[in-house]
């Protein structure tokens, strides 16, 4: 049987794989990553590794890293009315109407937050990088 540890490893190596993968299949000119090197940031340590990963991995093969952060986030969808993340989401599904049928329902207190919102985190750092960029 596999520690913990093992299989968190063999996920890791898994996940950057793909990624490798993605990289080298869409030949993006830059991959945008979360800023967890902010204060507001509760990443896990693990999480942080395999972002710095994915960056290494990026900037070794010529493609430009921009990092952005959840305050960068928070700052761009203002401009939207948006201040939290379901705000958020419900903006990007505005947007993005390829994938408002994804959108969860806001989440209560003491519920975990629905896997689907992951694609709205990304939808955000993208349209944030594209917000902030032309300014």
């Amino acid at each position: 049987m596999k520690s913990g540890r093992a299989v968190s490893i063999e996920r890791e190596q898994q996940l950057l794989s793909r990624f490798n993968d993605l990289v080298s299949q869409y030949r993006p000119q830059a991959v945008i990553l979360e800023n967890m090197g902010t204060p507001e940031s509760r990443r896990q340590g693990r999480v942080r590794l395999l972002v710095g990963s994915m960056e290494n991995f990026a900037v070794w093969r010529n493609v430009a890293v921009r990092k952005i952060s959840q305050f960068q986030v928070k700052r761009a969808f203002r401009t939207f009315g948006a201040q939290n993340k379901y705000e958020i989401a419900c903006a990007i599904s505005l947007q993005l109407p390829e994938i408002a049928t994804w959108l969860p329902k806001q989440r209560k207190p003491w519920t975990g937050e629905d896997y689907r919102m992951a694609a709205f985190n990304a939808a955000a750092l993208a349209l944030t990088y594209f917000y902030t960029r032309s300014r």
